[in-house]
C-alpha cells in the first residue's frame, strides 16, 4: 500500500522532490517545507520569510529561455539576468518586479529548458534584504533540476506500508532505524500501529512498517 505522495504526481523526500514519469528532480534549501499541487510545487522557508514555486510549461523550441521569459511570460525590465551558471540546461534567469505572495517585489525568476518542458521558478522573500540573503539559493535551485539518477528513480517510487509479524527483539525504535522516514519515524510508527505514545509490539503481532 502506498503511504505518503503517489508516485504520478511526484514524491517529496525531505527537500527533494523526485517524478518518476517526467523523469527528474529538484533539490530546495535546506529546512523548507515543499508542497505539491497539480499546477505547482510550491516551497517556503521555515520563517516564511520566503517563498519559491516551480511550474512547467510547454515549450516552442525556436524561443531560447531568454525570449521565453519575454514573449511567454510577458517579463520585462529583467535585472542581473543571464545563463545560470552550474547547468548544462538551456536557461536563462534575472531578477523582475512581479506580483508575489508579500505584493509586488523583486524577484528571482529562471527558465530551465529540460526535455520538451520549460521550468519556470518563482523565488519571492518578504523584504529586500532577506532577498539579497536568499538569491543564490534560489539559482541553486533551478540549478539543481536534473535526470534522475539510479538511486533518485529509486526513491521517486515513494513509501510503501508492509505488515510483518514482530519478532521478539523487535521494538518501534529498531524500524526506526532503518526507516527512509525523517526525524520522526519512531511516533509515525507508533501513530499507524496505534501505539502512540508508548507501547511496544508483541511477539507474533502483526505490525505496519514503511519502506
Amino acid at each position: 500500500m502506498v503511504f505518503g505522495d503517489s508516485v504520478k504526481g511526484g514524491i517529496r523526500h525531505g527537500v527533494n522532490f523526485y517524478h518518476r514519469d517526467l523523469n527528474f528532480t529538484i533539490k530546495f534549501p535546506a529546512g523548507w517545507h515543499l508542497e505539491n499541487s497539480p499546477q505547482a510545487l510550491n516551497a517556503s522557508s521555515r520563517d516564511r520569510n520566503a517563498v519559491m514555486t516551480v511550474r512547467l510549461e510547454e515549450i516552442n523550441r525556436r524561443l531560447t529561455p531568454h525570449e521565453f521569459m519575454l514573449q511567454r511570460l510577458k517579463l520585462d525590465g529583467l535585472k542581473q539576468a543571464g545563463p545560470l551558471e552550474g547547468t548544462g540546461l538551456p536557461s536563462h534567469s534575472a531578477v523582475v518586479n512581479i506580483d508575489t505572495p508579500f505584493g509586488k517585489r523583486d524577484s528571482r525568476v529562471s527558465v530551465v529548458y529540460y526535455q520538451n518542458r520549460a521550468f519556470v521558478f518563482y523565488g519571492a522573500t518578504k523584504t529586500a534584504d532577506v532577498f539579497n540573503s536568499h538569491d543564490r539559493l534560489f539559482r541553486a535551485t533551478a540549478t539543481s533540476l536534473h535526470a534522475l539518477t539510479p538511486e533518485e528513480r529509486r526513491l521517486a517510487k515513494g513509501l510503501r506500508l508492509r505488515v510483518v509479524s514482530a519478532a521478539r527483539t523487535d521494538s518501534f525504535a529498531k524500524w526506526a532505524k532503518k526507516s527512509p522516514l525523517n526525524a520522526y519515524a519512531e511516533s509515525i510508527l507508533r501513530l499507524v500501529n496505534a501505539k502512540y505514545p508508548q507501547g511496544e509490539p508483541k511477539p507474533g503481532e502483526k505490525i505496519k512498517i514503511i519502506e
